[in-house]
C-alpha cells in the first residue's frame, strides 16, 4: 500500500523536488552525460599528468557545488519517506501533542522493521561516498596535475561510481509506503 492517492506532506514534496533537482535534472541530464562525452579528455589528463581546459574543469567541479545537495537528499530520504509524518495531517488534528508524538515514534518503529528503506539509504550514502572519494581521485590528478602519471586513470572508475549513485537514489521510494 502506498500513499499515492494522499496528498503530499510538505516534507515529502520538498524532498521529492530536492531529488528532482539532483538526481535528475543534474546528475543523470548534466554530469553523467558530461564525465561520458569528456571521458577520453579526463583520461589523457590523468594518464600524462596534464591540466584540464578550463570549461571542462568548470564542469568537473561542479561535483563540488552539487555534493551537499546529494548529501541532504539521501540523509533526509528516511524521514521524508516515513509514514510517521501522517500523524501530523488534519485526521489527527484533535490528538494531542503527548499522543501524537508517541505515534510518530511507533509508526517509525515499525516502518523501520517492516521496510527496507534503511538499507535503500545506507546504499545511497555508500554510493555517494564513492562517487566523492573517486571524484576527488579524479580532480586531483586532472585540476592540479603534478606531472606525468601513468597507470590507470579513475576516471572509468568515477564514471561507473555516478552511475551506482543514480542507481541508488533511482530504488529509493518516489513515495511514503505503508508496507
Amino acid at each position: 500500500m502506498t500513499t499515492a492517492g494522499a496528498a503530499l506532506s510538505p516534507v515529502l514534496e520538498a524532498w521529492l523536488g530536492r531529488r528532482s533537482r539532483f538526481h535528475h535534472d543534474w546528475l543523470n541530464n548534466r554530469f553523467r552525460p558530461f564525465l561520458h562525452a569528456r571521458r577520453a579528455a579526463l583520461e589523457e589528463c590523468e594518464i600524462f599528468g596534464t591540466a584540464l581546459e578550463d570549461s571542462l574543469a568548470e564542469q568537473l567541479r561542479e561535483w563540488e557545488a552539487h555534493f551537499a545537495e546529494g548529501a541532504a537528499l539521501v540523509a533526509e530520504a528516511g524521514e521524508a519517506l516515513s509514514p510517521a509524518q501522517q500523524v501530523d495531517c488534519e485526521l489527527f488534528a484533535g490528538v494531542g501533542e503527548p499522543l501524537r508524538a508517541w505515534m510518530r515514534e511507533t509508526v517509525a518503529a515499525l516502518h523501520r522493521d517492516r521496510s527496507n528503506l534503511a538499507q535503500l539509504v545506507a546504499a545511497a550514502e555508500a554510493a555517494l561516498r564513492e562517487a566523492d572519494r573517486l571524484y576527488r581521485e579524479v580532480s586531483a590528478r586532472v585540476l592540479a596535475p603534478t606531472g606525468s602519471r601513468g597507470g590507470v586513470p579513475a576516471v572509468p572508475a568515477l564514471i561507473e561510481a555516478v552511475r551506482q549513485l543514480s542507481r541508488a537514489i533511482s530504488a529509493l521510494p518516489h513515495e511514503i509506503e505503508l508496507a
